[in-house]
């Protein structure tokens, strides 16, 4: 094919078809930035609702984790106020039982030795030995005048002998 065109319109032909590759060329590249600044917006936003999610899912177990600490925290603490309320009681109870023994010790004549001493709640059983009947029977008699004891019972075999008594008895203690 033979081109008719000057020299100069030649050159100008040749430019503008450069002209025209570079501009398609541009306006490939600045479409392809577009696209890729519109993918990593998209991309963004897809990795911070994934980062939300897991620190949702973070914030729920931590939560989870300081209520199970919270409620195990409780009951240790409601185990050792139990444990303490438990002491408590067993040493007032001591306090009392003192009381109880001092009181026992008061009415006791010097002719009666005990044995053996237990209690369980409000009872409480004595044995022991008694030189004779009457201060047995003396022993009884103040037991039962004092008000701290109620229901004392002398086993029927305390009252067999008249010397050399071993004997046993329940009382209830009142408070």
């Amino acid at each position: 094919m033979i081109n008719l065109l000057p020299e100069n319109e030649k050159r100008e032909f040749a430019l503008s078809l450069i002209q025209k590759k570079v501009c398609f060329i541009l306006s490939f590249i600045l479409l392809a930035l577009l696209f890729l600044m519109l993918l990593l917006y998209v991309l963004g936003l897809y990795v911070k609702s994934i980062v939300d999610d897991y620190k949702d899912l973070v914030l729920a177990q931590e939560q989870q984790f300081k209520e199970a600490a919270y409620h195990q925290t409780k009951e240790q603490i409601l185990n050792t106020n139990q444990q303490l309320a438990m002491a408590s009681r067993f040493w007032q109870d001591r306090a009392k039982m003192t009381a109880v023994l001092e009181k026992l010790s008061e009415v006791t004549p010097a002719s009666i030795y005990f044995t053996s001493f237990a209690e369980s709640q409000e009872k409480v059983a004595v044995a022991g030995f008694a030189q004779t009947r009457d201060s047995l029977f003396n022993f009884k008699n103040d037991l039962e005048a004092e008000e701290m004891f109620s229901e004392v019972y002398f086993s029927p075999s305390s009252w067999v002998k008249p010397r050399d008594i071993n004997f046993s008895l329940t009382f209830k203690i009142n408070r």
